[in-house]
């Protein structure tokens, strides 16, 4: 294995010196690609948002699709950072405005500082769990957790997570989620259709919290069921479960308007210390390689993850981060920097390479929001899934889980947003693949993970790629 240095110097070099060009490039053909889908974004029933509805004039500009740097797109009418500066800043004046008069909100919770530390034994978490499911509400409904009850999950959740590695191995069957973004009320859905555990396994690959209003829900109901059932609900970590980011899409001010200092900075910086503690990557019956992000040019073998020691207070650098933060991009073939400013973006061969050398059949992962819920890359070696339907009430995306069986084939679940011919709509899009692969090695090396059933959404062959945004 090469040295630490060596494999340093690797990921170095693949920074060019026309790398701000580059960048430059792919951030003018981001914002274009996020105006189209803008235009194309009608209004919907608000499911996870109250008040105003956010204006589609300043979309979500840090998910991207995997063919927003393609070079066809050259013209835009604002830049990325004023985007992202100007819905971060309504954002930040809706949620200031609504804290103003915190003493007249029924739904904040204004524990005292003289709240003390509670047991977790002293929390039945079943019950505790069942109450999420009780009273479904459409829209923003706060369950009015009390800061001892938040402190305590959290601290179970971090020694659950630090008794793991960093590289998860986990055994099917199980079903693969993505990103979630403090979408509550999708989340008990697709539980609720899926199945709770223990019964089914999970498998979520980060992004709890951010950008939707209930990510305290969303992140606390995990960790319930994780430290309830640790060998059925694994939660990987996301680039949105670091303090750099998450201080800034949200979270962070969520819970300041939710309980009072210091309970709430105390609040935060526990949430921290848990997320460093989770794993990064998972292989699921050594087969199926799972991350929130992608690959990295110095993923030698799995033991460059396996071997990263936890905590990881500072992810922003080398295997780490990539696993974080890296994009496949169908319109090169192996590196180039990323335009997000952290990680890289990655071709169709270097999916190959690795799959070769690591003996891994498909990888899955999240970081991107598509149209359909899913994407697949790489003549299926690649699939990115995104667990968050009507994302932020901005886009008419699906969501999608996907479902691996014991003999390791996969089926994918779609989620729509409500209206006229869901049920349709659920079909055609469970729909993925209707002729066998053109390339017969295709087929073969996917042939243990991909089954060729007749029921709806298991996968037998491949058509066109659906378009993500």
């Amino acid at each position: 294995m090469a040295s630490a240095s060596s494999r340093q110097v690797k990921r170095n070099q693949i920074f060019t010196k026309d790398v701000r060009k580059q960048r430059a490039i792919s951030l003018k053909d981001v914002s274009m690609r996020s105006e189209q889908m803008t235009s194309m974004s009608k209004s919907i029933a608000p499911t996870q948002y109250s008040g105003r509805k956010m204006e589609p004039s300043a979309p979500l500009m840090e998910k991207t699709c995997p063919e927003s740097s393609s070079p066809d797109r050259k013209q835009r009418h604002s830049s990325l950072k004023d985007t992202i500066k100007n819905f971060i800043s309504r954002r930040a004046q809706e949620r200031t405005s609504g804290a103003e008069g915190r003493g007249g909100i029924s739904n904040v919770n204004l524990d005292s500082e003289a709240d003390v530390d509670i047991n977790i034994d002293s929390i039945d978490l079943p019950k505790f769990i069942d109450k999420h499911f009780a009273k479904p509400q459409p829209g923003v409904h706060r369950m009015n957790y009390k800061a001892a009850e938040v402190r305590a999950i959290v601290n179970a959740a971090m020694k659950v997570f630090a008794s793991e590695g960093t590289l998860l191995e986990v055994r099917a069957p199980v079903i693969i989620c993505g990103d979630v973004h403090g979408q509550f009320n999708d989340l008990l859905n697709m539980l609720l259709l899926l199945g709770t555990p223990p019964s089914t396994r999970y498998l979520f690959l980060g992004d709890y919290v951010d950008r939707g209003q209930m990510s305290l829900e969303c992140i606390i109901m995990l960790m319930c069921y994780k430290i309830l059932y640790p060998n059925c609900v694994y939660l990987l970590r996301g680039n949105h479960e670091c303090a750099r980011v998450n201080t800034k899409y949200g979270f962070a001010e969520e819970i300041d308007n939710l309980f009072p200092m210091p309970a709430s900075n105390n609040i935060w910086c526990l949430f921290q210390r848990a997320f460093n503690q989770m794993p990064v990557a998972a292989v699921v019956d050594e087969k199926i390689l799972c991350m929130h992000g992608g690959l990295s040019p110095v993923l030698d073998s799995l033991d460059d993850i396996r071997c990263e020691k936890k905590p990881l207070r500072n992810p922003f650098k080398g295997v780490i981060n990539d696993m974080l933060w890296a994009d496949p991009d169908c319109n090169i073939c192996f590196w180039r920097a990323s335009a997000r400013g952290s990680g890289f973006v990655f071709g169709e061969q270097v999916v190959k390479d690795v799959c070769q050398r690591l003996g891994i059949e498909l990888i899955t992962r999240a970081h991107q929001l598509c149209v359909d819920g899913f994407w697949v890359f790489a003549q299926r070696r690649l699939m990115t899934i995104f667990s968050a339907p009507a994302y932020c009430n901005l886009f008419r995306n699906a969501g999608a889980a996907l479902k691996v069986d014991a003999n390791l084939h996969c089926q994918l679940v779609a989620f729509v947003p409500g209206g006229p011919n869901v049920q349709q709509m659920i079909v055609d899009r469970n729909q993925l693949w209707e002729s066998p692969p053109t390339d017969p090695n295709v087929a073969n090396a996917a042939g243990n993970s991909f089954g060729k059933g007749s029921g709806s959404g298991e996968v037998a062959g491949e058509k066109p790629l659906p378009q993500p945004c």
